[in-house]
C-alpha cells in the first residue's frame, strides 16, 4: 500500500517537531550547565576540544542537528551525560 502525500507530510512534520524539541533541550541544557560551571562559550569550546564557532552555532540554533560526537564532547566537558543535555 502506498502512503498518501498527506500522510507523508504529517510524518515529516511530526519528526521535525520531535527533533526541534530535542535540539531546543540541548541548547537550553548547554546554557544551564555552562551557567552552573560559570564558563563562557569560549571556555566550553576549549574544554570540549571543538571550535567556538561550533558552540555558538549550536547555542543559537543555527546548527539544528549537531553530530552525536560533538554532543558527547560537550557533555564530557560539562561533566554530564548526553542524556542530561537531551532531557
Amino acid at each position: 500500500m502506498i502512503a498518501s502525500g498527506n500522510s507523508i507530510c504529517k510524518v515529516i512534520i511530526l519528526k521535525y517537531i520531535i527533533m526541534s524539541k530535542e535540539i531546543s533541550s540541548i541548547v537550553k541544557n548547554m546554557k544551564k550547565y555552562r551557567g552552573k560551571m560559570g564558563i563562557s562559550q569560549d571556555k566550553l569550546s576549549k574544554l570540549a576540544g571543538i571550535t567556538l564557532h561550533t558552540i555558538t552555532k549550536i547555542e543559537s540554533g543555527a546548527t539544528p542537528d549537531p553530530r552525536i560526537e560533538t554532543v558527547k564532547k560537550i557533555a564530557d566537558a560539562l561533566g554530564v551525560g548526553i542524556d542530561d543535555l537531551m532531557k
